[in-house]
């Protein structure tokens, strides 16, 4: 409520209330000190062409500490933050890692971004039993090789592996070529794919090394397509294992020369930042998507099938550095979340001490029942420190997006072949606000519901949790199948449940949820995702005008914020058969969940003394 804001922003200003972020200065790395009773680091890019990964982990990690010591700290810490800066070079990464070791107030290490640099850091962490939790380093050896070393990320084995399935269940392809560019990430990936593909039923037709600089000439460029042309057809999946600058100058030379294959590709590509390498080009500004058009990239994280609580992250994240390019941004806070757990857990008050307290518990985190829940959804950690989590296929489209077919890994056996999943793009516009009644929490609200897809949905099962009468899916206003896309729109009008999302709100705004769930698809066969493709946005400034404008009755209410995010909803399975294999006693059912807080359009009186304080 806006009165107790202010009252808040008052006792900060005048130095009451225990107020945490103060300025310290930079030091000689470029690392500024926001000062807690005990601190995090955190260290990566902060400089250099990949600055923007380390204003978003930083960003992240600030938007979830501040709202940690707004509520009290942890344990009654205050936790601060100190930030250094690799500038994702290994030498420098050495460096960092001794200044960070010898500070005695730092608790936990979130970095680095690179294995490389993680790697160069992690024994000097490991000498000084230090933990460290790695946002977006995927070398297997890092966690398995530094029992204090942990991540939130899946490893590059899992996603060569992942890889290689996807080629061919996902996009049914059958002959591959493997280009591969120097380095351990990439040789890694390339190993792990490789490995995998006879069990995955593709044919690896060739496997290349493209080394840096050789695409330069007009030599180099002959030498490539005389090694390539002898294995490709118009079908034959190029697979590219590549850090972000070599993958753009290899797409760039074979699109340039007229070549139109499917490129399948790792999540070093997976960022508005590899797509804007492209902007500027010919051949793209020309045609928006040149380059990029069939291409998919693995990714642990795409938004439009990201989960309420990562929405409001990336919300607040938006308000703070206006844009986010990647997806290392909510990695970096799961990355603090565990560090915080592990003081909450009773790390701090450890008879070895805070730092060997808060490796204990993070290693803990591997049993089922000790593992945390974050902003990238259920966070737990295989035996040697690393995350068990799925991997993402998206396609550019406008931005990342989600594929239309991903597949599921097996949590409790990764070797498994994974289970082909469904994405089901939906859109919720409310375009009318009826009779509210404030004292029961009731709205009338009429809306249009859509749903793009392949294969079956049958909308006849969505179930509007939120709805005091039931609603029901019949009549389309309008349906088409396009290659093999189906896309059915309904008008619909219900009453709602108020406030049911629990989505913050001000004084004398409302929540307007509407919340479904399909009956009879749990979150193994099918994921709704929020469709960005076909609104103005999911969240934040220009999703809530594009809501205001769509308004034909609004009662004098405007929309002040708005978010449209998947999730899922446990279900009892009281013995249906249909979710009994594996499932047990509950099932996620997959849902889609609109929360759009109003306030009053004039800010008139009648407003306020309809509506209780909340």
């Amino acid at each position: 409520m806006p009165t107790f804001r202010l009252v808040a922003v008052i006792l900060a200003l005048i130095g009451v209330g225990g107020l945490l972020w103060t300025f310290a200065g930079e030091d000689s790395d470029g690392g500024t000190v926001q000062t807690g009773d005990v601190s995090i680091a955190i260290v990566g890019p902060m400089s250099g062409p990949s600055k923007t990964d380390g204003e978003e982990m930083v960003a992240a990690a600030e938007v979830f500490l501040e709202a940690l010591n707004d509520q009290g700290g942890v344990n009654g810490l205050t936790v601060g933050l100190k930030i250094f800066d690799d500038a994702n070079n290994p030498n420098k990464a050495t460096s960092i890692a001794t200044q960070i070791v010898n500070d005695r107030e730092i608790v936990g290490v979130v970095g680095h971004a690179l294995s490389s640099t993680s790697l160069a850091a992690a024994p000097i962490y490991q000498s000084a039993g230090l933990a460290a939790v790695t946002p977006s380093a995927t070398n297997p050896g890092l966690t398995e090789n530094f029992p204090n070393y942990f991540s939130v990320i899946y490893s590059d084995r899992t996603q060569g592996h992942f890889m290689a399935d996807y080629a061919h269940q996902g996009l049914n392809a059958k002959d591959v070529v493997v280009l591969v560019s120097p380095g351990p990430y990439p040789d890694a990936l390339a190993q792990s794919f490789i490995a995998r593909a006879p069990m995955s039923g593709l044919n690896v037709r060739h496997a290349l090394l493209v080394p840096d600089n050789s695409l330069s000439s007009d030599v180099g460029v002959g030498r490539l397509f005389n090694e390539l042309n002898p294995h490709l057809n118009e079908d034959t999946l190029l697979v590219l294992m590549a850090e972000r600058k070599p993958a753009a100058e290899i797409v760039r030379v074979l699109r340039d020369n007229g070549l139109k294959n499917r490129f399948l590709g790792p999540d070093a590509l997976g960022s508005k930042s590899f797509a804007g390498m492209f902007t500027q080009l010919p051949s793209e500004i020309a045609k928006p998507g040149f380059y990029t058009t069939n291409m998919f990239v693995s990714v642990p994280f795409i938004s439009d099938t990201a989960n309420a609580s990562a929405h409001r992250l990336l919300g607040r994240m938006e308000r703070k550095i206006k844009k986010i390019e990647s997806w290392i941004a909510p990695f970096a806070h799961d990355a603090a979340l565990l560090i915080v757990e592990a003081l909450r857990r009773g790390a701090a008050a450890s008879e070895d001490g805070a730092r060997s307290g808060v490796i204990k518990h993070l290693a803990a985190m591997s049993a089922p029942d000790l593992s945390v829940s974050g902003a990238t959804g259920h966070i737990q950690l295989d035996a040697a420190g690393a995350a068990v989590r799925p991997v993402v296929i998206g396609l550019f489209n406008g931005g990342l997006v989600s594929s239309l077919v991903q597949l599921q890994i097996d949590p409790t056996d990764p070797q498994a072949p994974p289970k082909r999943t469904a994405i089901v793009y939906s859109g919720i516009k409310p375009t009318s606000l009826g009779k509210m009644d404030f004292i029961t929490g009731e709205a009338e609200v009429g809306f249009e519901i859509w749903f793009r897809y392949q294969g079956d949905l049958d909308p006849e099962n969505i179930e509007f949790d939120n709805a005091i009468t039931p609603i029901e899916l019949t009549e389309p206003v309008q349906q088409r199948e396009w290659n093999g896309t189906n896309y059915v729109r309904y008008n619909a009008r219900g009453t709602f449940m108020l406030n049911y999302s629990r989505m913050p709100r001000g004084f004398a705004n409302h929540v307007v949820d509407i919340a479904f769930h399909h009956r009879e698809k749990s979150r193994g066969d099918l994921i709704f995702a929020a469709d960005k493709i076909g609104l103005s946005g999911t969240r934040g400034g220009g999703y809530v005008s594009y809501l205001n404008e769509g308004m034909k009755e609004a009662g004098g209410w405007r929309f002040a914020n708005a978010t449209l995010s998947s999730r899922f909803k446990a279900v009892e399975t009281k013995g249906d058969p249909l979710f009994l294999a594996g499932s047990g006693q509950a099932v996620q059912q997959a849902g889609l969940l609109f929360a759009g807080e109003i306030g009053p359009q004039t800010g008139g009186i009648r407003h306020l003394l309809d509506s209780p304080f909340t």
